[in-house]
């Protein structure tokens, strides 16, 4: 995944999370936030180190974040 993609799904998040109805989706929206700014920080460390090929990715797709969030 790239920072544009990381980046928009972030904010996505956020603007939902401000549109929630309920508390309990709320949460759920900020949960993933903050999994995709982890991500994006993860990616920054990754990239500053040079080894942006060689760390294995802890998320490979939407479905595996949004399973971590417990959502």
């Amino acid at each position: 995944m790239d920072f544009n993609y990381l980046y928009h799904r972030q904010q996505v998040s956020l603007m939902r999370a401000d549109l929630a109805s309920c508390g309990p989706s709320r949460a759920a929206h900020e949960g993933l936030a903050q999994l995709y700014s982890g991500m994006i920080e993860r990616r920054k460390s990754e990239r500053s180190a040079g080894n942006q090929g060689d760390v294995p990715r802890l998320f490979e797709g939407p479905r595996d974040i949004i399973r971590a969030a417990g959502v």
